[in-house]
This record gives structure tokens, C-alpha cells and sequence, in this order.
């Protein structure tokens, strides 16, 4: 396991790097959602990077096949230094393991204890017949329950194979009636786009990465595009004053909301408020952007965008090859 995550860090360095250079001129110049979707090039590059490829194996074969007539036995006797320093190597590749399985069990327990905890002081009560529901049943949200609560002041979703949406107490008298459907169409786009699952997915790849400074910082980004993502898809058909309440409802949410979860969906992120204000800029060249680009420009950007994902998988794919044929090189070597 840790030879694999160590054969993994120079992709993944590399991917992660070129991402988060490249996520705010992108979104500048296509949108949103698009530099939000490129993420998925990080999770299927690890899975590329690994996965053998079918001539792999026939590549291994031939070269088994040419040099097993040149096979010999050799009886070699090892010396002292030699073993000590097999002890050495297993002692320190011992410490590593250990080091990084402590890591990896603490962040899981940590945020599992964490979101248990925050769950639990919410106190829910749930809203049998919500004056939601239609807006969740029309955005086919219809499955999402519905809870209040007296300890939020901005609406999250919780929960994994049973989500809910928990709205403030005081949500009526904070937010006028615009505000609070565009916040709970925030939050069904969390919904149906399935983001609970596929921040689990980004948190354990954190979890496996937790010694990799950029993986934190990676992940902060990905769940800052994806509210990019949800405030694009929330405010794409609206007008001007329907996006003028919604950055009102963002800046009193950063007013009023102490921090969440680390691992909670909410219509605040994290409680950082510059992003907040961060997120207000970006819905203003949102407004700009729609207005002034054409259905040819974005689709060639588009066109430019999925090239680069399938050079970068394609590269990763062949790097992994060399990788799995080096290897099976070296064993064949030690075999003889």
C-alpha cells in the first residue's frame, strides 16, 4: 500500500499542481461547471496510473519467453552488511506504514466524531409538510427530508444514504421570499448532482494523501468550484435582480453564520466569509460572461478542455504502463 501511494505522489503532485494553476483563468474563460468537471481528471488519472493495460500483459509474456532461455541459477551468499541493511529497510519501511496508517485513522475518526457531534447539537425537528416541498418535488429533490433547527442560521445538508435538508428556525424573518428559493435551489443542486457522495470520495482521497500539503490545498479548491458550480446552475436563467438577492442572502450569511463542519454541505462554505465575497465577484463576470460569449467560443473552449483532460489521462495511462513494465522487468531480473 504505502509503495503504491509513494508511485503515486509525482502524478498526482503533478495533476494537482496543473489544476489548481489553471482552475481560475479556466473558469474566467469558460464557466463554472466546466472547471468543476475537470476535477474528475484527478480520481480516473490515479485509476489509469494503475490499472494495467491489456498489451501489458503480452509485453510481459514475450519478455519472459526470450529470456528463459538464457535463465541461470546462481547461488549467492549474502553478507553481514547486507542483512543489516535489510533490517534497516524493513525497520524504516515499517515506521512509514505506521506513521501513515496512524494519519489516516485519525483524520477518519476526527471527522467522523466531528460531523456525529455537529449533527447531534442541530437538535432536528423534522418538517413533515414543509412549504418547500414543492420547490423540491418541481427540482426533483422530492426524496429530500426536511428539518429545522434552532443552532444554524443558513441552511446545510446532512446525512449520506439519508439526506437533509436543515433550514434555520429564524429562515422565514432572515431571507425574503426570493432569497429562500434561491438558497433551497442551492442546496437541491448539492442534491441531485450527488456532491454529498462525491465529497466523500475527494475526502478519502485526502485521507490516504493526508502528508501532501497540496492535497489540502486541492481540496479546499474542489469545494470552492463546486459552490462556483451550484451558484452558476442556481443563477444561469435568472435576472439581474434575482442575482442582486442572492448575493445579498450570501453576504448575510457571511454576517450571521458561525463556522460548520469541516465535512458539511452549506449554502456558507466553511464559514470563510472572503469567500463568500469571492463567490459574489465571480456571479458578477457570471452576468458578464453569459452576455458576451458565443455558442462557437464556447464550444471550442470546450473542445479545448477535453483535450487537455484526454492528454493528461492518456499521459498518466502511458506513465503508469512504464511504471507496471519496469517493474515486471526488475522481478524478472531478480529471478534469474
Amino acid at each position: 500500500m504505502i509503495s503504491t501511494l509513494v508511485n503515486s505522489l509525482l502524478p498526482l503532485t503533478i495533476l494537482l499542481s496543473l489544476m489548481l494553476i489553471i482552475r481560475q483563468p479556466l473558469r474566467k474563460s469558460t464557466d463554472a461547471n466546466t472547471v468543476y468537471n475537470l476535477w474528475l481528471v484527478i480520481p480516473l488519472s490515479l485509476i489509469l496510473y494503475f490499472l494495467p493495460v491489456p498489451w501489458q500483459y503480452l509485453n510481459e509474456l514475450a519478455a519472459i519467453e526470450s529470456q528463459s532461455s538464457l535463465m541461470q541459477q546462481y547461488l549467492v551468499t549474502p553478507s553481514q552488511n547486507i542483512n543489516q541493511q535489510l533490517s534497516l529497510d524493513s525497520l524504516l519501511g515499517l515506521w512509514v506504514s505506521s506513521t501513515w496508517i496512524l494519519g489516516f485513522i485519525v483524520l477518519i475518526s476526527y471527522w467522523g466524531l466531528t460531523q456525529y457531534n455537529y449533527r447531534k447539537a442541530l437538535k432536528l425537528v423534522l418538517l413533515m409538510d414543509s412549504q418547500y416541498q414543492q420547490q423540491l418535488n418541481e427540482s426533483g429533490a422530492s426524496t429530500l427530508a426536511i428539518a429545522q433547527s434552532s443552532h444554524i442560521h443558513s441552511p446545510i445538508l446532512i446525512g449520506l444514504f439519508k439526506q437533509i435538508l436543515v433550514i434555520p428556525e429564524d429562515f422565514d424573518t432572515l431571507y425574503n421570499s426570493e432569497q429562500q428559493q434561491l438558497i433551497i435551489s442551492h442546496e437541491t443542486c448539492h442534491f441531485t448532482q450527488y456532491h454529498m457522495w462525491t465529497n466523500q470520495l475527494a475526502l478519502m482521497l485526502l485521507a490516504l494523501f493526508w502528508f501532501n500539503p497540496l492535497a489540502w490545498r486541492a481540496y479546499a479548491a474542489f469545494r470552492q468550484d463546486q459552490e462556483h458550480s451550484c451558484d452558476q446552475v442556481v443563477l444561469t436563467r435568472k435576472h439581474t435582480q434575482s442575482r442582486i438577492q442572492y448575493c445579498k442572502a450570501l453576504v448575510l450569511a457571511a454576517e450571521t453564520s458561525p463556522p460548520n463542519a469541516f465535512t458539511l454541505l452549506s449554502f456558507k462554505q466553511n464559514g470563510e466569509q472572503h469567500f463568500m465575497f469571492n463567490r459574489i465577484e465571480q456571479i458578477k463576470q457570471m452576468s458578464k460572461g453569459l452576455s458576451a460569449k458565443s455558442t462557437m467560443t464556447k464550444v471550442l473552449k470546450l473542445s479545448l478542455v477535453t483535450l487537455v483532460s484526454s492528454s493528461l489521462l492518456a499521459g498518466v495511462s502511458y506513465a503508469g504502463h512504464q511504471l507496471h513494465q519496469d517493474g515486471g522487468a526488475k522481478k524478472t531480473r531478480h529471478k534469474k
